[in-house]
Order: C-alpha cells, then structure tokens, then sequence
C-alpha cells in the first residue's frame, strides 16, 4: 500500500512539475522549506496537513521538549532544541525575540504556521502534497508589471494617482 502511495505521490509531483518551465532553485527551497517544516505532521495517506492536525501535532512538539512542563521553553531546553537542530532541515535557531528568557507556545507555533498559510493557497484549511511541495516563499520579490519598468513619474500628475486638472504644475 505505500508503495502504491508512495508512487502515486511521485506522479502527482511529476506532473504538478511538469509545465514550461522546471522548478527555479528558489521554488524548489521553499518546497523544501515547507515539506520540513509540515512533512512531520502529516499522518494522512494522501499527504495532506489540516490546520487542527497542524495545531494538535505542535501542542504536542511543544509538550514534548518543555522538558520541566512550566508551559515555556526557556534556557536549557531552547539550548538542546538549537543543538539539535544544527544540520538537520529545520536549521533555524529559536530566538527569544521578546527578552524574557523563555519561549511561549504560540511564538514556538508561529514559523509552522505561517509556512501553513503560504502553503494554502485554497485558504480552506487544508494544505495537500501538492500545495505543500510547491508552497510559495514570501521572500519571493513581487513581481512588476512590465509596463510599469522604468516608467518616470508624470510631473503633473498628483499624489496618489488623481490627474492634475487644474492646470497648475503644482
């Protein structure tokens, strides 16, 4: 059965892949990015992630390496979670951003949550194999119209776009 699924995976993934173009290095780090980040908790056979599934698999993450269970993790046990991810997929070091010493559940949840919400691009909860191998990266640079490059600002045009009809250059 999961070579079956196994197969079917690698055929869905083929032939999302399989347009023009091949994946650019970007696309595929980011898809990279977010099978690392969503792939442990996925325990469907289709490969599909649903926000609670997302949540219940974090809460339990998050209870398993607040070794004292005071709800935070602070000290020593951010220490062993930056050590242990050194080398592995999940590289980023967690940071206490807001300098109390510890990190609380939901500043823990927050990157996988966030790599959730890029990768549902149907918004409907649900992020599936596809959505998550092709997750787009909001460090992607926006894209321009190309009509809009290298066009000079009209200098009687008024702020905000409103054509100037006064006649008066200011």
């Amino acid at each position: 059965m999961y070579a079956r699924l196994t197969l079917a995976l690698a055929a869905i993934t083929l032939a999302a892949c399989a347009g023009d173009k091949p994946l650019t290095f970007k696309q595929q780090q980011t898809a990279s990015s977010a099978n690392c980040l969503l792939g442990p908790f996925v325990r469907n056979a289709d490969g599909s992630l649903t926000w609670d599934e997302l949540q219940s698999g974090l809460d339990g993450l998050f209870k398993s390496l607040d070794l004292d269970g005071d709800g935070y993790l602070s000290g020593s046990e951010i220490t062993r979670v930056n050590e242990s991810r050194t080398g592995s997929c999940d590289s980023s070091s967690l940071i206490d951003w807001s300098g109390t010493g510890r990190i609380d559940r939901d500043t823990f949840a927050a990157r996988y949550e966030t790599t959730f919400g890029f990768a549902d691009r149907e918004r409907d909860g649900r992020v599936t194999a596809i959505e998550m191998a092709t997750a787009p990266s909001r460090s992607e640079p926006k894209k321009v119209a190309p009509e809009r490059v290298n066009q000079q600002p009209d200098p009687y045009q008024m702020p905000g776009g409103l054509p100037n009809t006064t006649g008066s250059r200011y």
